[in-house]
């Protein structure tokens, strides 16, 4: 049942996606999720990071200012070591600085 509903959740993203950008954003969670064999954040942020930062989709540049806010600020913490607390607090930080206003940010929400 969890196999079809996210199969069913995926194909309905590429449906309605028209740039690339969240059907791609949410392939890099679902091959965590595969890899890891449950949600670990800090490796899901690093798969998007990879795929954001590698170009590895023609999409990548599209993700938008909120999105890649947030994908660089754990880029750049990265060297200090992230953690989980890390990406609550930068999340935190730019809902704060943006007033709340952080709808479509993809899958970073």
């Amino acid at each position: 049942m969890f196999q079809l509903r996210s199969r069913g959740l995926l194909l309905g993203l590429g449906d309605g996606d028209r740039n690339g950008g969240p059907i791609q954003m949410a392939l890099q969670l679902a091959e965590s999720l595969v890899k890891h064999g449950e949600y670990r954040p800090v490796q899901v942020m690093e798969a998007y990071v990879q795929w954001w930062d590698g170009g590895k989709g023609v999409d990548a540049w599209d993700t938008g200012p909120t999105t890649r806010k947030l994908l660089c600020a754990f880029h750049h913490d990265e060297a200090q070591g992230v953690n989980l607390l890390g990406l609550e607090k930068n999340a935190r930080d730019l809902d704060r600085i943006l007033n709340g206003m952080t709808a479509g940010c993809n899958a970073m929400h």
